[in-house]
Parts: C-alpha cells; sequence; structure tokens
C-alpha cells in the first residue's frame, strides 16, 4: 500500500517481463493507452488495445492475471488510462526484471500506484505513482483475421538487419516469400531486402511445414545441422507473397521480445502481425499482437 488509504483494487504481476512487454508494445504506438481488466469466465485479463493516429499500426494485448485483489466487492471490469511512456520508465528497474510488481488503483485521487520488490533484497522497494486521464473514445478489440502464412523469424537475424537499415537510411523492410516443391517436399526460400544507402539482403532455405488451420508455415532461420539444404534460386520458384512494411514500426515491436524467435503471419493484401506470447498461456490466451500495415501503392511508385 502506497498510501494511506486502501486501495481499491490491486494486481500483483509475478512474470514482469510479460507486463513491460505490453506497457513498452502500446508505448511504441500511443501516448496515452486504456488498461482494462476484464473477468473472462473464472479468470482476469489484462487487455489493451490501441492504434496510432494513422492507423498505421495496430496493438492488442492479453495477459492472463493470477492474484487480482478488491478492497470492497468484487467487479468484473475496471479500466484506467496512463501515459505509457510514464509507466514504462517506472517500471524500467532492476526490482522489475527478475522480482514482482504489484498494481494499486486509488479512485479518491485518480491514480495508479507501482510497487516493485526484488526477492533478494526485501529490505527495499521502488514506489512510483501515476496519475490517470480520462479517455472519451475508448478503442476497440482487433477484428478476427486470417491469414494463409506463418512466418518463423530469427530475432537475432531480423534486429541485425533493422540495424543495418538505420546505418543505410533505410525506411522499409521488403519481405519475399518463395516455394518450390522438389519431390515430396515443398521448400521456401524467404528473402528480407533493405533498399537505402547501401543494399542488404538476407535469404533462407528451408522445407515448409503446415499449420494446425492449414497455414503455411515457413522459416527465416538457419537449419539445424541435421536439416541442411541447398539454396534454391528465386527465379525457379514461386513467388507466394510480397510486402514492404515500416522498418521504424516493426523495430519498436521487435526491441520488446526477449525471445529467440518471433511469428509474423502474412498475406498478400493484408498487414503484417507480429505475435508474441505471453507467460505461461497459450496464444489465444496470454499474446501481443502487433499488426503494422504495408507501404501503399503511391508510396511504392
Amino acid at each position: 500500500m502506497i498510501m494511506d488509504v486502501e486501495p481499491e483494487w490491486s494486481i500483483t504481476f509475478d512474470d514482469t517481463q510479460s507486463l513491460r512487454c505490453i506497457v513498452e508494445s502500446a508505448a511504441a504506438v500511443m501516448s496515452k493507452v486504456i488498461f482494462k481488466v476484464k473477468k473472462v469466465g473464472e479468470y482476469y485479463f489484462l487487455m489493451v488495445d490501441g492504434a496510432d493516429c494513422g492507423y498505421t499500426c495496430c496493438v492488442s494485448a492479453r495477459l492472463q492475471l493470477q492474484n487480482v485483489r478488491f478492497a470492497a466487492s468484487h467487479v468484473d471490469e475496471f479500466s484506467f488510462c496512463v501515459d505509457c511512456k510514464q509507466m514504462s520508465y517506472s517500471i524500467d528497474n532492476p526490482s522489475c526484471s527478475h522480482g514482482f510488481c504489484r498494481m494499486e488503483g486509488y479512485t479518491h485521487n485518480a491514480t495508479i500506484g507501482l510497487i516493485m520488490c526484488d526477492p533478494d533484497n526485501d529490505n527495499s522497494q521502488d514506489l512510483s505513482i501515476l496519475k490517470t486521464f480520462v479517455d472519451s473514445d475508448p478503442p476497440s478489440g482487433l477484428c478476427s483475421l486470417s491469414f494463409d502464412t506463418m512466418l518463423e523469424i530469427d530475432l537475432a537475424k531480423l534486429k541485425d538487419i533493422v540495424k543495418k537499415s538505420r546505418k543505410a537510411h533505410a525506411e522499409h523492410l521488403q519481405i519475399t516469400i518463395y516455394t518450390k516443391t522438389a519431390g515430396a517436399t515443398e521448400q521456401s526460400i524467404v528473402v528480407f531486402a533493405i533498399d537505402g544507402d547501401t543494399d542488404h539482403k538476407q535469404v533462407f532455405c528451408n522445407e515448409t511445414t503446415k499449420h494446425y488451420d492449414g497455414s503455411l508455415i515457413v522459416r527465416a532461420a538457419a537449419s539445424s545441422t541435421d536439416q541442411k539444404h541447398s539454396m534454391v534460386k528465386c527465379d525457379e520458384a514461386t513467388k507466394v507473397f510480397d510486402g514492404s512494411f515500416p522498418i521504424e514500426k516493426i523495430d519498436a515491436f521487435v526491441r520488446n521480445i526477449p525471445v529467440r524467435m518471433v511469428v509474423a503471419k502474412v498475406q498478400n493484401g493484408m498487414p503484417l502481425m507480429l505475435t508474441h506470447p505471453l507467460g505461461d498461456g497459450e496464444d489465444e490466451e496470454s499474446h501481443v499482437r502487433f499488426l503494422v500495415a504495408s507501404k501503399n501503392d503511391d508510396e511504392m511508385s
């Protein structure tokens, strides 16, 4: 408890990495963000939905909560609006990296309290108090989208070409996917390309697989030693996807992801959807989804 009065509600996050991923992903798109806590079935979820001013980038996040407490009667839903960048740097400290964070709501003065504790140093705490805002335009959740291709990406390789694009002053990442059938197997060629002061490409050739929903799974990653494939020429294969996406938006998302692989869902004529599961839940339960619009025809001409 930060103040002399009991908070109306509190949420304890044992997995602070998931909270931080949501906050930083939202901060990359919006300044003031509405966080909604809603009971779905027997669990409460922290939910965030929103887009930038031009609707070129959208974020949608769901995190299953294990520890939600109320001072009085329980409620099924409540929300609060905060400056996301303020929350981002408030939880950016060593205690939050491997300790726990407790979020408290105080309606009497419209503030949110953050208490961060390091289990190895239980004689100290980090405390922050954030002001809340009234937002008259609550965001709506993303509509259900279906994609025909799932792209598994080595995050280190993606960050590498993003880094090169910054130095080459390139603005867009071109993603092209080809497939070629060879006997009983099908191979994919994934090409990442940037066009700036210098041009860079990454090319990955792997065997394709199928997702349970029927979508094609291709990989932009090096194969393991027992799955080596010779490079296939792009002019010998069929182009199945081609899209160009702003590097600034992609970088805003991937810089916050603490994993080795990230999944993108693509389809011609659709935005790029970057997805990252949170905590121990399945993708449909706890996740962050980041949608990035492709470069339109006017920009490409």
